[in-house]
């Protein structure tokens, strides 16, 4: 018996225990598993479809389950094993060596297998414990075989757990902490995959792209605690523009009540409270005095701004035409810029959008119209240099026949600029107007010398040369046989030889010098039609002693500038008038003339006026003794006016007039032999005192003399000398105008 004992110990510890402890439930093929099992495909033994229904992989008690031998019974724990002596057996005893032996790995009889994992090296050919029994090209223990990791879900809980978890490397087959910086999201200390597959701090944003705490930014490295953040400065903040702002780490919104937008961005200083944002403006005087900032590209160079677009929150430079008050960018353009009109920022038509008044685009500014077809009424027809529609530029543009001449400066038009713009009865242009002439100056001015005459006598026309005869004792003078005679170059040597030839020119010019007299005239009517006109020019002077010097036999002579002196005959005045005969005197000088100096039959008409009768007679008509003038009876037709004359020194009464009602107006007397006046009418507007004349200037006033301003409202329009009367507050009496 002691032998048998001997026999089954050593059986009973083989099916107890093997050299390499086993985990039945694990395996990595069919010899790993108990008999009945093999290996399935989730790598756990499992019934084999052939094994008994009793079979238990772990089961020993009865039959060694490894090798089908009978084995030590239940009896062995009893009596059949005990001694024959009760106090028990070498059997007994080997029983108890074996539970002394147990702890080496001690069996369990009918229990469940072991549910932990025997991780120690597997029996077999591949099979592994951990991934450091496995080689470079199948690195990983996975389910006790060596591999390489095709996804993360094989790297669970592998992979250094420090910072991140176990992610495969499909290149290499490993799992490793991480492949890309998106894996380390287990330490926000460590969000940058290493070269190494680690997981480790930044040190630059590049590596932060795309990480950041809240998706706000486009993710910042703070290289002081090495964590990927939204945002290290407000610069940072550039993906949610409600956001601009950077707060601990965080991009927020601003805060209208803080400079942070200003500080950030000076493009954008402003926070606009309600979004958060900061822009540019929100309202205009965000603007005042910015520039706008290149919103147009930048072409405008910088156009101050002072509008506040509301929609996009931006300075600009308009916002409405009425913006644009430069008269060169005076539209606002698409770009809310002031634009010239032809810019192509500016919308068409909107020179007449902005002003009706200027719808003309001018390279620029809006004007009235760049061209005359621009102005389309009849008043202002033309285009000026300044783009505005006036009357005219230039005479073509001046219609009316009484206002032919455009006056440029004014743009309107006139009817003369100068002299040579009137013609006929109104030569002269006076404040552009054409007007009657007024003086021989004028006409010499316009025409020349020749003649150099105005007839403001008759309509106010200049005289022309071919209306003239020319009377002058000089050298090349001719006499009445030749057929040249008369005109300017070979003038009539006499003046008589003039007045017959004046038929149907009816103006003689008889010229001086004084030294050269042109002898005795008179005129009669004949067939001569229309006032006859002689015109002393140059001191014209007619002198004959023994003869009457003008005798006005018929016809109405008109005769102005002429000295007439020397008259010798006591019985013969210098100038005599027959009736019905009229004569005009003005400006003539009568002087030194022993039969008087004036006679005016009874029945002629006369009209006398700035002239000088002076050291005259005493003639006689009759037995009436003159000495400067005698007006006989009232005219049969025409004037009897006799004023603004000067009658001095004369050898009897100055005037003596046959009818006692004859007017005397405006005449300066002065030291008549027996008085001044005889059988006239009490001269007005005259003065008999010492008339203080200008002794440098014979028969002219001085200052102080008592005919100035004395002579009334009324006068002849000029003065023996052309002066225009008045000068001062009234008309001087006599032939002169006092003239400052």
């Amino acid at each position: 018996m002691k032998l048998r004992i001997h026999y089954v110990l050593p059986l009973f510890l083989l099916l107890a225990c093997d050299k390499v402890e086993r985990d039945w439930s694990k395996c990595s093929d069919a010899a790993q598993c108990a008999p009945g099992f093999t290996c399935g495909p989730d790598w756990t033994c499992v019934r084999s479809p052939d094994a008994g229904p009793d079979v238990q992989p772990a089961d020993v008690g009865g039959l060694d389950v490894a090798d089908g031998r009978e084995v030590v019974s239940s009896e062995v724990a009893g009596s059949d094993v005990a001694g024959s002596d009760g106090q028990g057996s070498d059997v007994a005893d080997a029983a108890a060596d074996v539970m002394v032996d147990a702890p080496v790995d001690a069996p369990q009889f009918d229990v469940e297998p072991d549910a932990t994992v025997d991780r120690r090296t597997v029996d077999g050919l591949g099979s592994c414990g951990d991934d450091s029994n496995c080689p470079a090209s199948a690195p990983m223990c996975l389910n006790f075989r060596c591999a390489k990791c095709t996804r993360n879900d094989d790297c669970a809980g592998s992979g250094d757990s420090g910072a991140g978890g176990g992610v495969c490397e499909s290149t290499s087959g490993r799992c490793v902490t991480c492949v890309k910086s998106s894996d380390c999201t287990a330490d926000p200390s460590k969000p940058v995959c290493a070269v190494n597959n680690q997981c480790t701090a930044c040190t630059a944003n590049s590596q932060c792209a795309g990480r950041s705490d809240g998706g706000v930014g486009p993710g910042v490295c703070e290289t002081t605690s090495g964590k990927c953040v939204a945002c290290v400065k407000s610069s940072d903040c550039t993906v949610d523009s409600t956001k601009p702002v950077c707060v601990a780490n965080q991009c927020t919104a601003c805060s209208a009540a803080a400079s942070e937008c200003e500080t950030k961005n000076s493009a954008a200083p402003v926070c606009d409270s309600t979004s958060g944002r900061c822009v540019g403006c929100v309202s205009n005087s965000n603007c005042a005095g910015e520039a706008d900032g290149g919103v147009d590209g930048g072409s405008d160079g910088g156009v101050v701004a002072g509008f506040c677009n509301l929609t996009t929150n931006q300075c600009v430079g308009c916002l409405k035409n009425t913006d644009c008050t430069d008269p060169n960018s005076p539209i606002c353009g698409t770009s809310q810029t002031c634009v010239g009109c032809n810019n192509p920022l500016a919308p068409a038509g909107s020179c007449a959008t902005k002003n009706a008044t200027l719808p003309v685009c001018n390279a620029g500014p809006c004007v009235e119209c760049a061209v005359d077809v621009d102005c389309k009424t009849a008043a202002t027809p033309a285009c000026d240099t300044a783009n505005k529609c006036v009357e005219c530029v230039q005479s073509s543009h001046c219609k009316s026949a009484s206002a032919k001449v455009c006056d440029t400066t004014a743009e309107h038009c006139v009817q003369c600029l100068a002299d040579t713009d009137c013609s006929g009865t109104t030569p002269i242009c006076l404040n552009k107007q054409c007007t009657k002439c007024t003086s021989d100056a004028q006409c010499v001015a316009k025409l020349g010398a020749n003649p150099g005459v105005c007839m403001f006598h008759q309509d106010g026309h200049c005289a022309t040369d071919a209306e003239t005869i020319y009377v002058q004792n000089k050298l090349g003078c001719v006499g009445a046989s030749s057929s040249t005679a008369g005109s300017a170059s070979t003038p009539f040597c006499l003046s008589q030889d003039g007045i017959n030839a004046a038929t149907t020119k009816r103006l003689v010019a008889m010229r001086g010098p004084s030294s050269a007299m042109l002898g005795n005239w008179t005129s009669s009517a004949g067939t001569a039609s229309g006032q006859l006109t002689v015109v002393g020019q140059n001191g014209a002077t007619i002198g004959a002693a023994g003869n009457i010097e003008i005798h006005i036999a018929s016809g109405d002579v008109y005769i102005r500038g002429l000295t007439v002196t020397s008259g010798n005959i006591a019985s013969l005045p210098a100038i005599q008038v027959d009736s019905p005969a009229t004569i005009h005197l003005d400006r003539c000088i009568v002087v030194g003339n022993l039969g008087g100096g004036l006679v005016v039959a009874p029945g002629a008409a006369f009209d006398i006026s700035n002239s000088v009768f002076d050291g005259n007679g005493p003639g006689s008509v009759g037995a009436v003794s003159f000495g400067g003038v005698y007006l006989g009876g009232a005219p049969v037709a025409g004037p009897a006016r006799f004023w603004f004359n000067s009658i001095v020194n004369n050898g009897a009464a100055g005037v003596v007039c046959g009818g006692a009602t004859q007017p005397l107006a405006g005449i300066l007397f002065y030291n008549n032999t027996v008085g001044d006046v005889v059988n006239c009418a009490t001269p007005t507007f005259s003065n008999s005192g010492n008339p203080m004349f200008n002794v440098s200037q014979p028969y002219h006033l001085s200052a102080t003399s008592p005919c100035v301003d004395h002579g009334g409202a009324t006068c002849p329009p000029d003065d023996i000398d052309g002066d225009t009367r008045p000068i001062g507050t009234a008309c001087d009496c006599g032939a002169d105008e006092y003239k400052p």
